[in-house]
């Protein structure tokens, strides 16, 4: 366990302010004159928690990336769910996007940027899929680049340690639940040590590179600019951030340099290339006119979704209805009619309900057993809400693959507009006709956001 943990007073206490600011015209022209659009491959649909009025597709077809380019769209999202995949398939997949988006490029025309969005905690098939996007596009001085800032999370990379804020305390990643996930585990906080974890001893010191606090706050652009110009194809360089100054400065530099970026970041890079502020959406700016309850379905095991499901059982008023994972796995739950038919009724009655798993985890020695305990259960869930004949008042997903699967599955959502958040970090989608549920709220709440009152609050907000 590594003990390197600070205080948020003191990460405050110790940053200077950078000397460089960016105008959100400089940069966006920066952005602009290197590439036509910005595509980003979100591993789970909590990655679109830092921006407002951006697309989301739930499908690739080459007809579909199409349209968006013809449109004019600058950014959009493609939800692939790849973290509830096993690594082989994750990789299957991958190919067939990335080779469809250069299949839509290369006869339009265009220059995309495409960027591998994951968690900001640092679970997910890496390196896997920026080396998928590396294979496919085949560029250049094409440097990964990894910036797992979530600022809006109390995510911050300070020299060279991921640090995870937890109230007044940062810590560490890798001394954080998240790192002890059962496919996706990791035992580094330092991103040299974790990139080498994850490389498997396939990578070498002399390939690790980094940008630091104080290159990016002190350091003139010019000299970084000559640093991240040194970079050989297939090196990868940790971006450290503390503020969206920082990104702002890092994004600056990449795209002036020579090098041709593949990016593994979280949410906050994806805002600041977007040259937007999230975005807080109140009651008033959503269609909550309906009489019927809401529906929050939960199936994140993170003790941190733990705590919050126990936060709303003792504070909200709310119908809890628990579905069994050990009777579910022996196939003795009741089945998922009979789970709709009761949600049903009460969410008719305009009650509001949430759906859980039970908590005792139930796992295995074996990573894939684990992913395909996860379907199972993830399943029984989506074929529960896609069995609903009532429209809620709106629905929230708790938990990333939860959320996936209930977007696409459940909903039948394939195009969706992100409004903005309803809480920091937690976003909510417009759904459009052809959706199971058209233009019903669906909020997209992740695993790992929030303190323990967060996912009642966002209920208490859907209320009024």
């Amino acid at each position: 366990m590594e003990q390197n943990v600070l205080t948020y007073h003191q990460l405050t206490e110790s940053l200077k302010t950078s000397h460089f600011s960016y105008s959100k015209e400089e940069l966006s022209t920066k952005v602009h004159e290197a590439f036509d659009a910005i595509i980003v491959l979100d591993d789970d649909p909590t990655g679109t928690q830092t921006v407002h009025e951006i697309p989301v597709l739930t499908e690739w077809s080459e007809t579909l990336i199409a349209n968006e380019l013809l449109n004019g769209t600058k950014l959009f999202y493609i939800l692939t769910n790849s973290r509830a995949l096993p690594a082989e398939k994750a990789e299957i997949l991958g190919l067939e996007i990335a080779r469809n988006i250069k299949h839509v490029q290369d006869d339009l025309n265009k220059n995309c940027l495409v960027i591998s969005r994951s968690d900001s905690t640092l679970r997910g098939h890496y390196p896997l899929e920026i080396n998928v996007l590396s294979q496919v596009f085949q560029k250049e001085k094409g440097v990964h680049f990894i910036v797992p800032a979530f600022f809006e999370g109390g995510r911050y990379t300070i020299d060279n340690v991921h640090y995870v804020r937890e109230g007044e305390q940062m810590i560490p990643a890798a001394n954080t639940p998240f790192a002890q996930d059962k496919v996706f585990g990791f035992k580094s906080s330092n991103l040299k040590n974790w990139i080498k974890e994850k490389y498997t001893s396939e990578i070498e010191d002399s390939q690790i590179h980094t940008i630091s606090l104080d290159e990016l706050q002190n350091v003139s652009s010019r000299q970084t600019i000559k640093k991240i110009n040194q970079f050989q194809s297939g090196d990868v360089c940790i971006i450290n951030a503390a503020s969206y100054d920082d990104l702002n400065q890092s994004i600056y530099c990449i795209f002036s340099s020579n090098v041709y970026p593949f990016f593994r970041s979280a949410a906050s890079l994806i805002a600041a290339l977007a040259g937007q502020k999230p975005k807080l959406i109140s009651n008033k700016d959503l269609p909550l006119d309906s009489k019927n309850g809401g529906l929050t379905v939960l199936g994140s095991y993170v003790p941190k979704s733990t705590s919050q499901l126990t936060h709303v059982l003792e504070n909200i008023e709310i119908k809890s209805i628990e579905v069994d994972i050990e009777s579910l796995l022996n196939n003795t739950v009741n089945s998922s009619q009979d789970f709709a038919e009761k949600i049903d009724k009460l969410i008719s009655a305009g009650k509001d309900v949430i759906l859980y798993t039970s908590r005792k985890l139930i796992s295995s020695t074996e990573k894939e057993n684990n992913l395909n305990i996860g379907s199972v259960v993830s399943t029984f869930l989506t074929d529960i809400v896609a069995a609903l004949k009532v429209t809620p008042k709106y629905v929230i997903g708790k938990g990333g693959i939860t959320s996936s699967d209930l977007a696409t599955k459940s909903l039948g959502i394939k195009r969706a507009m992100v409004m903005g958040q309803m809480i920091p970090g937690v976003p909510v989608w417009k759904t459009f006709e052809g959706s199971k549920f058209p233009y019903m709220p669906f909020i997209v709440y992740p695993g790992n956001v929030g303190d323990e009152s967060g996912l009642s609050q966002v209920i208490e907000i859907l209320k009024t």
